[in-house]
């Protein structure tokens, strides 16, 4: 019940410095849940248990010169491993259950430790869940900085983990960001790396790809801009191919297959400075860019150089292929 309590009480800040928030109904937690409600006595020995790290505690004894028990106040505390599991219990209306169940806690006080281990611990204790090489983006503080400047213009970056992330005109997410500065970086190959498997961008945090889109240089706003754009560019790629009688031949296949390509080469056409103004001043300034002609242009260009130059290749594994790709970018940037 304390469990279910801190997560009423506290809900996402508990976790705030894990490398994922809930993730809703995996398999992992649906079994989490089910034990809880079908074998409450045995729940101590099926979990992992929970890991806290904490700054620092003040305790107060529960009774005179008691050492076995104590009330315990932690400061700057957080649940690194172990979201799962107290999300779910959270979630659990059946208190009288959970009024049996016991979970292994462990609390590590990091006062007068080496100043990454918090994130060390982090690292090392998440093993339930399956972990994804974007989830570790948690613990980057470009990735909180960004998130800083865009709420400073009211818009909310979610790069953390969970199955409560969402889209809107005033919110982003990881992957989406991602893509599109992938796409403005002005390199076809991040482009290409976006469509083979944009988890590669993860793989190792302190060098490229992923540094060369996550650093000091990229301001929250000009990140949400390059979101903007791709957005616009997306709505236009779907309206271009709900409009097509024909789902097939070149224009078909680079509007699937090089969809990312044809991205690259509209942002390109975009000058930088005008995504590196305040959200709200680029907003007025995106319906002022002509991105359906601009688009158009790319896209007939690039339909072009595949006809004279690439007409035996499946487009599918052309736009697989860097030096290819480029080519096919270069045409649609001229």
């Amino acid at each position: 019940m304390q469990l279910k309590n801190w997560w009423v009480k506290h809900g996402k800040r508990l976790v705030a410095k894990n490398i994922r928030h809930s993730l809703g109904n995996t398999d992992v937690n649906l079994q989490i849940r089910q034990t809880s409600l079908d074998s409450p006595d045995l729940f101590w020995y099926f979990n992992n248990g929970i890991t806290m790290i904490a700054d620092r505690t003040d305790r107060a004894p529960a009774g005179a010169a008691a050492r076995s028990a104590g009330n315990f106040i932690f400061k700057g505390a957080s649940i690194v491993n172990g979201a799962q599991t107290v999300s779910t219990l959270g979630r659990i209306s059946e208190d009288e259950k959970l009024g049996i169940v016991r979970v292994p806690f462990r609390v590590i006080l990091l006062s007068g430790a080496p100043e990454d281990l918090g994130q060390k611990i982090t690292r090392a204790n998440n093993l339930q869940n399956r972990i994804e090489s974007r989830d570790f983006v948690a613990q980057d503080p470009e990735q909180t900085r960004l998130r800083q400047e865009m709420a400073i213009e009211k818009v909310d970056y979610q790069f953390v983990r969970g199955d409560d992330a969402s889209l809107g005109v005033n919110s982003c997410e990881l992957l989406e960001l991602t893509a599109a500065l992938a796409c403005a970086s002005g390199d076809s190959s991040l482009a290409v790396q976006v469509k083979t498997g944009i988890g590669r961008f993860f793989v190792d945090l302190k060098k490229a790809p992923y540094k060369t889109l996550f650093n000091p240089s990229v301001s929250g706003a000009k990140a949400f801009n390059c979101v903007l754009v791709l957005r616009a560019i997306n709505n236009w790629i779907d309206d271009k191919k709900l409009g097509m009688v024909k789902k097939s031949g070149t224009e078909w296949g680079v509007l699937v297959h090089g969809n990312m390509i044809l991205t690259a080469a509209i942002f390109a056409k975009i000058p930088s400075n005008k995504l590196d103004c305040p959200i709200a001043d680029f907003r007025k300034e995106l319906a002022l860019l002509d991105i359906d002609g601009i688009s158009g242009s790319a896209l007939e260009k690039m339909v072009d150089k595949i006809k004279k130059e690439y007409a035996n290749n499946f487009l599918a594994v052309l736009f697989k292929n860097p030096t290819m790709s480029r080519s096919v970018y270069g045409s649609g940037v001229a």
